[in-house]
């Protein structure tokens, strides 16, 4: 069972975008020199995103295996030798997706919460927005923990489905809705007199601003905004056609992502502009400010501010959705596989034990019990997702790229790849995964580790 063509790009798009895109990147680019950081994004994203895009597409897709057994059965292509098991220690991000999920779906379920509110009214005060966060993430144990059940066994559901009736026909429906709204809501925001100073907030070139940190940050939000080291990239690969040129839809993807980061951009910050509120990101942004802005909103146009703050929410819920089964889909393949199980087997017994660990994030969050769950003087929260983002992820990226660059043979790579990559295209790609990439990733790795050790 195979993605259509466009099914496949569809798919692989709603992976990528997300929360990174709608809370991370705008604000990112806006504090670290603005057009200058879009630019910088921009290139990297279309030269080493795109390498890294097409490394974890031809593992899938020449493998047709799942991210644990696609490294020892192409290496034993390449080769001509016995799988070696030992290569699945490459495919070790398969067991990250599920702790991400806990930590997703959590937030997920939070956006649940907030599209409710539209119809009871969003906060008129910043005391009453932060205190409607703070009620939520530190007292109520149920709405949180509904929420966040409702939101990951909707997407289990839709994963349990199969990939042709399930995930592509929710991704072919929901990511052009996705689009829809957001264009809708930027058109809104462009009638209002903040507009101008969104687009000077991400777009004023400050070259002064674009220092080493910077270039990190934006190999960073490249690396997390492609859905990278996770192997989501890599098991959807699997399900696409043979015919599938694979470096377009890299650079649809790519194209996609940016071009929705600038519309979540410039809308969100012209709301925050146009009602006396400073740029923000993250949870503050999503779950504070925003709210804050749709209250205030009542005061131009009666229930305006209702009406914009549910479309919004359920754009970002169409987004979180789909990222989340993406999220699944890895570890559900390679689970169904090693245990020889149906699909939906093979989903409910993860999405059981992803429920635990969500429910066990949840009670961490209440005041009541934060302090027993703190470690290093961070919440059980921010230590999952900082350990998982921030390292595993990396690390995922890194050993594909080792994988593809150094363990198979270059003869064997332009086979696989000899109906999308031209000569000169090959030999830049395989540039940039055998020394540009790893470099990178490396880079990103260091930094973390610098700034855990307040180095920087």
């Amino acid at each position: 069972m195979y993605f259509s063509k466009i099914g496949f790009i569809l798919a692989t798009l709603g992976s990528s975008i997300g929360l990174g895109h709608i809370w991370k990147f705008p604000y990112t680019a806006g504090l670290n020199g603005g057009g200058a950081f879009v630019v910088l994004y921009v290139l990297l994203a279309f030269g080493i995103g795109v390498a890294l895009l097409i490394t974890e597409m031809i593992l899938g897709q020449a493998s047709r295996k799942n991210a644990l057994d696609c490294y020892p059965t192409l290496y034993s292509r390449s080769s001509n030798t016995p799988p070696n098991k030992r290569l699945h220690f490459f495919g070790f991000s398969v067991v990250v997706g599920p702790f991400i999920l806990s930590l997703y779906a959590v937030i997920l379920g939070w956006v649940a919460y907030y599209l409710v509110m539209a119809f009871m009214g969003y906060p008129s005060s910043v005391e009453e927005s932060e205190a409607l966060f703070l009620e939520l993430n530190e007292h109520s144990f149920w709405y949180q923990s509904f929420g966040f059940s409702v939101i990951l066994f909707f997407s289990s559901f839709i994963v349990a489905t199969g990939i042709k009736e399930g995930i592509e026909r929710f991704n072919i429906i929901f990511m052009p809705l996705l689009f829809v709204i957001f264009i809708g809501l930027l058109i809104y925001a462009m009638n209002m007199s903040g507009f101008g100073k969104s687009v000077d907030f991400m777009f004023k070139f400050d070259f002064n601003k674009i220092t080493s940190r910077v270039v990190i940050e934006a190999l960073g939000q490249v690396f997390f905004s492609l859905s990278l080291g996770v192997g989501t990239i890599l098991t959807y690969a699997r399900y696409a056609p043979q015919s599938q040129n694979l470096l377009k839809s890299s650079l649809w993807i790519v194209l996609s992502g940016i071009i929705i980061s600038l519309v979540a951009g410039l809308m969100i910050f012209t709301f925050l502009y146009e009602f006396g509120q400073e740029p923000k990101g993250g949870q503050k942004l999503l779950f504070e400010a925003l709210p804050l802005a749709f209250g205030k909103m009542n005061t131009t146009i009666s229930h305006s501010g209702e009406v914009v703050g549910f479309f919004f929410f359920l754009a970002v819920i169409f987004a979180g959705i789909t990222s989340a089964v993406s999220i699944l889909e890895p570890s559900v393949a390679a689970f169904k596989d090693r245990f020889n199980l149906s699909q939906a087997k093979s989903v409910w017994i993860l999405t059981f034990g992803i429920w635990i660990l969500g429910e066990i994030i949840i009670v961490s969050c209440l005041s009541a019990f934060a302090p027993s769950f703190r470690l290093f003087n961070h919440s059980l929260f921010e230590n999952i997702a900082f350990v998982s983002s921030n390292f595993l992820m990396p690390l995922g990226g890194l050993l594909a790229v080792i994988f593809v660059g150094y363990k198979l043979k270059t003869k064997f790579l332009q086979e696989i790849t000899g109906s999308f990559l031209g000569k000169w295209q090959f030999r830049f790609w395989i540039f940039l995964v055998r020394f540009v990439a790893p470099i990178a990733i490396v880079g990103i790795l260091v930094w973390e580790v610098l700034s855990v050790l307040k180095i920087f």
